[in-house]
């Protein structure tokens, strides 16, 4: 079987993809922006070439996974257009190719399409009625796809977080760490979702033999009085703070003061009520829905598993940065195509640390796959440029000469591109705890 999947550069895609890639009967096809998801044209030529083996493949594609949305919620009421273009063209197109080769499609949605104003957890039969621009893109890109293929699972998800992203977890635990006390709405209400539930979910939905096609929802559980009335974002910080103490990355605790939604008002209207019902797709794809606090533990324990090798890392980083840059200045240009290579190293490490312990491989272009970060062309060049000036230093010590090779011009813009790639990895959230 083969399984494309769009949008793996997200903290949902990364997930699946790296979910999929453990299954021993699968083969997964992987996209984020290289390939236009709003162009049929596009769309069909991807296909095209996996079908002829363009992609190692060879085969046909069975099911497509689109994981690739606008998920700036605030920007997209300013942006609705660009939103609806991602939100809804995109998933048609995908479904629409899917069907004209038979093939199914798992496109996830949002709780957003409902209002929010019910008393108890919203089934997926529900009448949608979405109150911000992001939920009407969100629903739309629902009818574009159970207009253009029969064969559909959507599944609405809400409040999702996991390694692969900026979330909720990740900004309380840097701000329970920076701040004496900080203020979170307690009047919105709804369950937390770990990314890496509801990829073990959508794995179950494309390996089922007779899929049941349809509208799906999915978040983690809760229990007793919660199980109906969901917890709130102020219950979630404060179970976020307990955790963080218990597990050592909180050395003091911070103050939570609980707001109303008029106190913390946000350009995008959010769902006061949100708490989906599960029992569907558990019955449909024998899908476990664990329950929120077990995997909220579970996140924090497995992302920071590694957490004494993330500081020294990081800190390297900075540190090999900033010899580069003096090494620029000796003139030792060289050296400086060395310690930008290293600053690169390691911070993509500090991104796989977050899943696993960090490798001892040192191919740059592996590493950064291993991180599921999506490279365009010139951050390919320049992981190969590094590690190419780092293999010739390796094999020959005639260091002078070698760095006649690279001059004044050359060393500044090989600086210049490995600091903002560095830039560019060190904006994941996980940075800012250490």
């Amino acid at each position: 079987m083969t399984v494309w999947v769009t949008g793996v550069a997200g903290m949902l895609g990364s997930e699946v993809l790296r979910t999929l890639c453990s299954v021993p009967e699968v083969t997964v096809l992987s996209s984020d922006r290289e390939v236009d998801i709003t162009s049929r044209k596009a769309v069909a030529a991807f296909w095209s070439k996996a079908e002829s083996g363009g992609n190692a493949v060879g085969d046909s594609i069975d099911w497509v996974v689109n994981c690739a949305a606008w998920t700036a919620v605030d920007a997209a009421e300013e942006k609705e257009d660009a939103a609806y273009t991602l939100n809804a063209v995109g998933p048609g197109v995908l479904a629409a190719e899917a069907a004209s080769h038979g093939a199914g499609i798992v496109h996830i949605s949002t709780d957003y399409v409902f209002d929010g104003t019910a008393s108890s957890p919203y089934r997926p039969n529900d009448e949608p009625n979405p109150h911000s621009a992001y939920g009407r893109t969100k629903l739309a890109g629902e009818i574009g796809v159970r207009k253009a293929n029969t064969r559909h699972v959507i599944i609405r998800t809400a409040w999702l977080y996991g390694a692969g992203g900026p979330n909720f977890v990740f900004t309380m635990l840097r701000l329970m760490k920076t701040r004496e006390e900080i203020g979170v709405v307690a009047d919105q209400r709804g369950v937390p979702t770990y990314a890496v539930d509801l990829a073990s979910a959508i794995v179950s939905v494309v390996t089922t033999e007779e899929p049941t096609w349809g509208t799906y929802h999915f978040t983690n559980t809760a229990s007793g009085f919660e199980s109906h009335a969901g917890i709130s974002w102020y219950d979630f910080a404060v179970a976020i703070q307990e955790l963080g103490r218990r597990e050592g990355l909180l050395d003091r605790t911070c103050g939570i003061n609980a707001l109303t939604t008029e106190q913390y008002p946000t350009p995008a209207r959010r769902p006061g009520y949100s708490v989906l019902d599960t029992a569907e797709i558990s019955r449909a794809f024998r899908v476990t829905v664990p329950d929120w606090q077990k995997s909220l533990h579970q996140f924090i324990t497995s992302a920071f598993r590694y957490r004494d090798d993330l500081p020294n890392l990081a800190a390297a980083a900075v540190y090999d940065l900033e010899t580069s840059e003096a090494m620029l200045k000796a003139a030792r240009y060289i050296y400086v195509a060395y310690t930008s290579r290293q600053a690169v190293e390691k911070n993509l490490k500090v991104l796989i640390a977050l899943r696993e312990r960090t490798p001892r491989i040192h191919d740059l272009t592996a590493l950064a796959h291993r991180a599921h970060l999506w490279l365009d062309e010139p951050a390919k060049r320049l992981l190969v440029e590094l590690s190419d000036y780092y293999l010739k230093g390796r094999y020959q010590w005639d260091v002078d000469d070698l760095s006649s090779r690279l001059n004044r011009e050359q060393a500044t813009a090989l600086f210049e591109r490995s600091k903002e790639f560095c830039n560019r990895i060190r904006k994941h959230p996980a940075f800012s705890l250490f």
